[in-house]
Formats: structure tokens, sequence, C-alpha cells
């Protein structure tokens, strides 16, 4: 339906950006809906110069306008992110969305910073991040160890879907194209 569209417009965008990645060679290639076990959910899989290789999932937009470990688990995208990471230490997971993700991404950015010890980790959170930690540890088999794991390799990016970032997404394909030496963050 329509919701199915716009996600998939969504979608469309973060593949552009990956493949503007690719024409500058900051990546070695670009798969869009790899062919994988179906419960997989990945959307997108970038290939690395060193071997490595991202994995992203789009979803442009939750009901709720914020994706907590609740949402996140209703949809079993923690459960099927922590299969993708336990099978290859050579990997990160990316979720991309419009909405809100300020949870995740805080609690992946105090994983990132610790010393990898659940001790360490839990000691640097609050009480409201503890149990949301808590949630995140459920669909990975309620093991704290493997789930901080699993955070210090996971991202989560809140990207507007906006007429900004489509602008901005056109001005660099334009700058590529007509080789511009002029450069742009995305």
């Amino acid at each position: 339906g329509r919701a199915d569209k716009l996600g998939n417009l969504y979608e469309s965008k973060w593949l552009v950006k990956q493949y503007i990645r690719l024409l500058r060679g900051q990546i070695a290639g670009v798969i869009h809906e790899p062919i994988q076990d179906a419960t997989t959910g990945i959307d997108i899989e970038v290939h690395l110069h060193n071997g490595s290789i991202e994995y992203y999932q789009c979803k442009g937009f939750n009901s709720d306008k914020q994706w907590t470990p609740t949402a996140l688990n209703r949809e079993k995208i923690l459960e099927k992110a922590a299969n993708i990471l336990q099978a290859s230490n050579n990997s990160v997971y990316t979720f991309v969305t419009a909405d809100s993700v300020s949870i995740m991404r805080d609690l992946c950015e105090r994983a990132k910073n610790s010393t990898g010890s659940i001790q360490d980790y839990r000691s640097q959170l609050s009480e409201n991040l503890r149990e949301n930690f808590e949630a995140v540890c459920i669909p990975i088999g309620n093991d704290p160890q493997t789930s901080l794991d699993c955070l210090r390799r996971m991202s989560f990016i809140q990207q507007p879907d906006d007429e900004e970032y489509e602008k901005k997404l056109i001005l660099f394909l334009s700058f590529l194209v007509t080789n511009h030496q002029t450069a742009y963050s995305l």
C-alpha cells in the first residue's frame, strides 16, 4: 500500500547515498536487497575495501514516531540485526529512519565508548537507559554481554525525509557528474 511505497522511496534515497559513495571510490560495492535468508530484513549491503560489510535496514516511519527497543522488538529488528552480527565478526549494522532513535543511538554510543565490560557499561547508564538496555537483551538471548557486543557494532541514524535531504543528494550528484572539485558532506 501507500506506506510501503513511501518506505521504498525513503530506502531509495539512502541507496542513492551509497551509490554516491561508490562513485567517489569510498566503498568497493553496493548490493540492493541482497539475496539472503528472508528473515534478515537487510535493504542494502555495502562492501568496503578492507573486506568488511555494512548492513543497512531502512524504515522511513514508525506509527509511534520513534524507534524504542520495544518498538524494534515488536518488529523483530534487534533479533535479526543480532543474528547478522553474530554470523560475521567483520560486519556492522545500521538502522536508518526518519523517526527518532535517540534511546538506541545513546545505548550504542555508550557501548562504543565503554571498555567492553558489561559492568563498566551498566555503570554508565541511567535507570531509564538500564531498563531500555534490558529490553535490548531480550531478543539477543537475554545475554547482556552479547547484547553489549552487538550494540558496539550497531548504529541508529535519524535521517529526515525532507526536501532539504533530497536537494542535497541531487546537488552532490550534479557535482559528481560535472566533475566539480567542491566537496559537500552528506
